[in-house]
């Protein structure tokens, strides 16, 4: 996609969250992710124990992401 020049990278990681402790989860990662700079959307699933980023590859990394989800003291898998 390009924007005034620019090319914006857009990816999509998913995590799957291992035992999550309750449903509140899903509120406190989808804010503290949104919070960063090139994420573009959060989706969570407390059911699914699934978590799944849209973010701008050229602003920040999957591997980024998901040290800072593990960093909140989630133990995540990436899927796929």
């Amino acid at each position: 996609m390009a924007q005034s020049g620019y090319v914006i990278a857009v990816e999509t990681l998913r995590l799957t969250v291992r035992n999550p402790v309750c449903s509140g989860w899903e509120y406190a990662l989808k804010r503290a992710l949104r919070q960063i700079d090139g994420v573009e959307g959060v989706t969570a699933s407390y059911k699914a124990n699934l978590v799944g980023i849209t973010f701008d590859a050229s602003r920040v990394s999957g591997a980024a992401l998901t040290a800072h989800v593990e960093s909140l003291g989630y133990d995540v898998v990436r899927c796929g």
